[in-house]
């Protein structure tokens, strides 16, 4: 998965700690998922 952070005023690592959790359950489903989050947003594509 692909972050992109862009003008974080919190920790970065904890941000994508926080938002990986419950995505960690979909990319074991579906390994070939691929997973962009850029600021609030989060893209996901196969």
């Amino acid at each position: 998965w692909k972050v992109l952070p862009q003008g974080m005023l919190n920790s970065p690592t904890l941000c994508q700690y926080f938002v990986h959790k419950p995505l960690e359950i979909i990319l074991k489903k579906f390994p070939h998922l691929l997973i962009y989050h850029y600021m609030d947003d989060i893209l996901l594509a196969s």
